[in-house]
């Protein structure tokens, strides 16, 4: 690109990290709270679709050649490790935090200590447990993180030397199994589970390797600023937060799949957010990944304070929750995130690592 940052991109990755957020209001409201408080959007998990999606196409602008150069699967694999672990780490310690207070205070739901320790100990080295039903106990969303690392190590070792035309082809395979799970399950919402994992892995599966060839046709020449940016961005935040009923659910996840989310990644970096637009812009894409990594266990520690022991109302809880959240994951991002990522790079003999590109 020739800016060194598109902040259209940067505003993109923020929209899917709320979209993300938003869709799990629904493991701490009951169904009517979820229904009065109009936060019915089916399609807000299409956020974790289009965070793969961009990774692809941004890795593959920054590492194909120096794959193809001289640059080791493994070394690659330790800049994503510094550029992911931290954030992982904090969502594993944030779950803990939650898992352990349940249980401390006796809460419906709560897991069994031994359970939560052992889920403890592989969580923080990025394994799955066992303890419950979903790969990662302490921290739900951790799934997406995983598949993120498999699908960059395929990368780092065979799918940067693939044509475009093998890359397709895999990338269309991923997509036929995921929406197989999708009808099966009657969900796209999948991934999360021991059940469902290798279709989470599809999900990767497919929207990386589009990413990678996306970014591989991309020429590098951003246009000049334009108010179209910000109509891609209303139509990105529609895509998730809106969309159509939801008896269009599947229809409309292959739409989105195959069209909207690769046009809208390939018109935003064409696109550069105008100058007034882009400070707004560049702090949304700095809080994304901070807030994808801790809002889950944060969400379940907040609402089960304020909202079940002080007993503000729900949607009060919900209100405030988005901005605080996002508040705190830009403290984060800029006091804990960059900071450590730094030192692990000095340690490593690493240049710093880039800005994020997954959630």
């Amino acid at each position: 690109m020739s800016e060194k940052r598109s902040f259209t991109l940067d505003a993109m990755r923020g929209i899917a990290a709320f979209s993300v957020v938003s869709h799990h209001f629904n493991t701490v409201l009951s169904p009517a709270e979820v229904g009065s408080l109009g936060l019915t959007m089916p399609n807000s998990y299409l956020g974790v679709d289009f965070f793969y999606m961009l990774s692809g196409f941004v890795l593959a602008r920054a590492y194909e050649r120096k794959l193809k150069a001289d640059l080791t699967v493994w070394r690659f694999m330790e800049l994503r490790f510094i550029r992911l672990y931290p954030m992982f780490l904090l969502g594993i310690l944030l779950g803990a935090l939650n898992a352990f207070g349940r249980i401390a205070f006796q809460t419906p739901h709560a897991i069994d200590p031994v359970q939560a320790v052992f889920a403890f100990i592989l969580n923080a080295f990025m394994v799955p447990d066992g303890a419950s039903g979903n790969l990662y106990t302490l921290n739900m969303p951790a799934w997406t993180l995983l598949f993120e690392m498999l699908i960059n190590f395929l990368f780092g070792l065979v799918l940067f030397r693939m044509r475009a035309r093998w890359l397709a082809g895999f990338a269309l395979a991923c997509a036929a199994f995921y929406l197989w799970g999708h009808a099966k399950w009657n969900d796209g919402s999948i991934g999360l589970t021991w059940p469902t994992a290798l279709f989470g892995f599809a999900r990767a599966g497919y929207a990386f390797p589009i990413g990678l060839i996306l970014g591989r046709a991309f020429a590098g020449r951003m246009s000049k600023s334009s108010l179209l940016s910000v109509v891609l961005l209303a139509l990105l935040a529609w895509t998730f937060f809106f969309g159509p009923p939801l008896k269009f659910n599947f229809a409309f996840d292959v739409l989105s799949l195959f069209v909207l989310l690769p046009a809208t990644i390939w018109c935003g970096a064409h696109l550069q957010a105008p100058p007034k637009f882009r400070r707004a812009c560049e702090i949304i894409g700095d809080g994304s990944y901070p807030l994808f990594v801790i809002h889950f266990p944060l969400l379940h520690i907040v609402f089960f304070v304020f909202a079940r022991v002080i007993g503000i109302p729900a949607w009060l809880t919900v209100l405030g929750f988005l901005p605080g959240a996002f508040v705190l994951a830009l403290v984060i991002f800029h006091k804990l995130d960059v900071p450590v990522r730094s030192w692990l790079s000095a340690k490593s003999k690493l240049r710093p690592t880039a800005m994020p590109v997954t959630p």
